[in-house]
């Protein structure tokens, strides 16, 4: 024994001797004290305390920003604005009577000075007043348990489902043939109600939160889904990153998730889409499969793969695009498999004389068979739950999603190259092309987006515990944020997934400047690495100071669109019939359904061809011929067409005739239909969704309301669909030109210059957008409201006051629309150029036409020497006043103009049931039409 062990040895047994009996006997009870001391300090400083506290912060932020929709906080700086600004317009208008002749400037500064005083000296009144409208504000978004309305539209239909399933047991209101089926979509048929995991959820939350709160409505739980699933992302994020790069990674991940401003636009509390699950599961699936290919026992392996394919199964049920997230964890998979071999290239050529060398473990830390088997049991497992259809076709279709279907987003807003019909998605906002700019913008900027790219360049350093390169991680972030990246640049709409890979990437390289950057400064600086680490933490906070005021600024803005003047209006439809049919443009659709309870025509997810029915009755001027759409959409929807179609195998032939039937008598219909050489039974077939009769056809609605005025450029273009125009495009696309320019003479019946001509106009057509407008115009109104005018004996003199566009700085102005009423071909729009604040008049211009109201329609007079592209057209009111809008020629006398601008003039089968203008000064009509006096 050493001298150094002997003399501690010696200490230790003289220290025993003093140690008195009785303290002898009290030393196991002072052990198991500090023992417990010890685990609670432990337990209070461990690991697993740490993770729970970052994750706590991260929701908590997420949380507190998300639930501002519920207490309307916004409704304050409203009621504050509108309240200054009636005080401003009292103290301007007080001001210009007392010094009339002060210039403008002047004016302006006192006015401000005056209006400053009268908050200060009132502002204990105004305070209340604030208040009250505030409150006012608020109830006109909530429902009568003072919950805010649901964000948007789409969570409508959610909540539609979830309410079945609650009140039916399962997800329609009706079983048909032992299917569920929900009654209320698709017009007169309904439509199939399969399962969807989101109201499947909502309805179990709400089952959770009644435990709680007996009180608590379908609709509350839906509200607060957002959030939940959001708390559940920043889970998976937090556990992702910590897997790639520490638990600062996946701190600074959850953060991300959780004020992310494109995500959080998607996903405040009462916008309960599926937004969502498209990041937490992407998130936890990835997460899962990156734990098969690291986990050293077969057993965790087999866990996790088992947990990764289930919630792929999940995901597949909550939104239709699933696939991404496995294509992308399979291309990462092959680029590993690919490296494995390669570095184990030495082993492959021992192969055949040890076949066992495929079982020994890699560099990697894996088997050459464990990386091939990863490549192959996910795609079969995923594959397991659609063999129940019983076909291969079933059983390899997430095989064909997974692989094929990414290509498809190359082509979703393709026209006349399917079919000659119109398609919608070229008009869905979300799908238009993105940007590079509205990339970088929705990741927080240049500095946040170098810093995710950064932390994706960064993984290509990090090394395995068999110190090889860590190739798993950097190809999940290379594939998942740059190819996500390029996909937005294709489509706006798949921007905000990029929050998800971008959080990861962003943890990324905080988490390892944090291990691997304090090290390097500490050894080749000699920094201390505490002090690196604290000024790293500064560095974060300083960082997030800017996300966190974003976030506050669009959670403060996210209102419902529903509001009390939409309820009341579909309530009164549904207080007025106990089954009938709602017809309007399909964006509104789900609240149809879900609060008039009352079948629709179409909705937003399921428009079909019905954009261009529902698009032509809005913009025809004749009365008859939208009663006739409406009947043959209240009878069958488009199941005339369909048949006809199919039974003659051309579908040019089919909308030629569709479009003539639709218009004729049922007797007229049925010669034509012989015409075309039908059989009986076929044409009985149609005509009973044509024509059906009077006892079938259910009662019907009509609502206009404002929102369709921006989006007449929409409606009114799939109304005036020129059906032969893409017939032609389509023949250029799939024939030859001898072919196509034979069938366009044979079947349209234009001459062969004529078709050379258009033939060669549809191949000279390069983008999508360029098709859509050579098929049908984009018409437009012109002025958003209505304009008063004052009618005398010899004139009618509109105050139309409407900027049309700006000219070397000055603002063109149309101030009045004169029209001599005994010479109308006289009509003059004045005009006035205004720059600051100095006002002159100019040349005035002459409108395209004038329309003029008559006894039974309007008189059109056509301008000979017209220097304005759009239409005049006054029109008398319900109240007897006259009013004047500007629109382009085929919105001028269309059945939209008379029944909203002009109270249902000349419409005598609709009856006004409701008109209401929201807080917001909206307004919505619904009209009852009576379809049964033609036939």
């Amino acid at each position: 024994m050493s001298k150094k062990h002997y003399s501690q040895h010696k200490k230790e047994i003289t220290h025993k001797k003093e140690i008195a009996p009785e303290e002898t006997t009290q030393q196991p009870i002072l052990k198991e004290k500090q023992h417990k001391k010890t685990s609670w300090k432990h337990l209070l400083f461990s690991e697993t305390t740490l993770i729970v506290l970052l994750l706590l912060i991260a929701i908590t932020i997420s949380t507190v920003f998300r639930m501002y929709p519920s207490s309307l906080q916004t409704t304050n700086t409203w009621a504050q604005a509108t309240i200054e600004n009636q005080i401003k317009s009292n103290v301007a208008q007080q001001v210009a009577q007392q010094f009339p002749h002060l210039p403008q400037t002047q004016r302006d500064e006192y006015v401000n000075k005056q209006l400053q005083d009268v908050l200060q000296t009132q502002k204990a009144t105004i305070d209340t007043q604030q208040k009250q409208l505030a409150t006012q504000f608020k109830s006109r978004m909530q429902d009568e348990h003072n919950n805010t309305y649901l964000l948007a539209i789409d969570p409508y239909v959610w909540l539609s489902y979830a309410r079945n399933l609650e009140t039916y047991g399962h997800f329609g209101n009706e079983i048909v043939n032992n299917t569920d089926w929900y009654t209320l979509r698709n017009g007169r048929f309904g439509s199939k109600a399969n399962f969807h995991l989101h109201p499947y959820l909502t309805v179990q939350v709400h089952k959770f939160l009644r435990i709680f709160n007996p009180d608590i409505t379908l609709e509350r739980a839906a509200f607060l889904m957002p959030v939940l699933i959001i708390i559940l992302a920043i889970i998976a994020a937090f556990f992702l990153g910590r897997k790639i790069s520490g638990n600062v990674a996946g701190f600074v991940a959850g953060l991300i998730i959780a004020l992310n401003t494109a995500l959080l636009g998607r996903t405040p509390a009462g916008f309960s889409d599926t937004d969502a699950y498209l990041i937490f599961f992407p998130l936890l699936i990835s997460w899962m499969y990156l734990e098969v290919l690291t986990s050293k026992t077969w057993k965790r392996r087999t866990i996790f793969l088992l947990l990764s394919t289930a919630f792929t199964v999940l995901f597949s049920k909550a939104w239709t695009k699933w696939w991404y997230i496995v294509s992308i964890l399979m291309a990462m998979t092959a680029i590993y498999f690919v490296y494995t071999l390669y570095i184990e290239r030495k082993k492959l050529k021992k192969l055949l004389r040890k076949p066992k060398q495929l079982f020994t473990q890699t560099r990697s830390g894996q088997t050459i068979i464990d990386v091939l088997a990863f490549f192959a049991i996910l795609l079969v497992l995923a594959s397991i739950f659609y063999s129940s259809v019983g076909s291969p076709q079933g059983f390899f279709k997430p095989l064909r999603d997974i692989i094929i279907s990414p290509l498809g987003v190359l082509n979703v807003k393709s026209v006349a190259t399917a079919n000659i019909w119109p398609n919608v998605l070229t008009t869905v906002a979300e799908l238009n092309a993105g940007s590079w700019g509205q990339i970088i913008g929705s990741l927080g900027g240049r500095l946040f987006f170098i810093i995710g790219a950064l932390g994706v360049l960064l993984t290509f350093f990090l090394r395995t515990k068999e110190d090889t390169f860590e190739i798993r991680y950097a190809a999940l972030l290379v594939i998942w944020f740059f190819g996500l990246s390029l996909v937005g640049v294709m489509s706006s709409r798949f921007i905000a997934l990029l929050a998800a890979p971008f959080a990861i990437a962003f943890g990324v390289f905080f988490g390892i400047l944090w291990t691997k950057g304090s090290e390097l400064l500490s050894r080749e600086v000699s920094v201390p690495m505490l002090a690196t680490k604290i000024g790293i933490a500064i560095i974060i906070l300083l960082l997030f100071i800017a996300p966190i005021k974003a976030a506050h600024t669009v959670a403060l803005n996210e209102v419902p669109s529903m509001n009390d003047g939409w309820y009341t209006s579909l309530i009164t439809i549904q207080q007025n019939c106990s089954d009938g049919i709602i017809t309007s443009w399909w964006d509104f659709g789900h609240w149809f359904t879900n609060i008039a309870q009352r079948r629709v025509t179409f909705d937003g997810g399921d428009q079909g061809k019905r954009i261009y029915w529902v698009g032509k009755s809005l913009m025809t001027d004749n009365a008859t011929e939208n009663k006739d759409i409406l009947r043959m959409l209240n009878c069958g929807q488009n199941k005339g067409y369909e048949i006809l179609a199919k039974k003659l195998n051309d579908s040019y032939q089919a909308t030629q005739l569709i479009n003539k039937i639709a218009y004729e008598t049922k007797s007229e219909a049925k010669a034509t239909l012989q015409h075309a050489a039908l059989s009986d039974n076929v044409i009985v077939s149609i005509l009973n969704y044509t024509h059906c009769s009077n006892e079938d056809l259910l009662d019907q609605y009509y609502i206009v309301s404002q929102d369709m005025i921006g989006k007449s450029n929409v409606w009114a273009h799939f109304g005036d669909w020129n059906f032969s125009k893409a017939y032609i495009y389509y023949l250029s696309k799939h024939d030859t030109y001898d072919e196509a320019v034979k069938k366009m003479q044979d079947e349209i019946g234009i001459s062969k210059d004529t078709a050379n001509k258009l033939y060669f106009d549809a191949t000279s057509l390069n983008t999508n957008r360029e098709v859509d407008t050579w098929i049908s115009p984009w018409p437009s109104y012109i002025t958003i409201n209505s304009k008063a005018c004052e009618k005398g004996n010899e004139t009618i003199t509109c105050t139309i006051n409407q900027k049309i566009g700006e000219q070397q700085g000055q603002s063109i102005i149309i101030d009045k629309a004169i029209v001599p009423l005994q010479n109308v071909n006289e009509t003059k729009l004045t005009v006035i150029a205004s720059a600051n604040g100095i006002a002159r008049s100019v040349d005035p211009i002459i409108p395209k036409a004038v329309n003029l109201p008559a006894k039974d329609n309007f008189v059109q007079t056509r301008m000979p020497k017209t220097t304005f592209p759009y239409e005049l057209t006054i029109g008398k009111t319900a109240d007897g006043t006259y009013r004047a809008i500007l629109s382009d020629s085929i919105l001028a006398r269309s059945t939209f103009t008379k029944l909203f601008y002009f109270d249902g003039l000349y419409m005598n089968d609709y009856t006004k049931l409701s008109d209401i203008t929201t807080f917001r000064g909206e307004r919505i009509i619904v009209y009852k039409v009576n379809l049964t006096n033609k036939y």
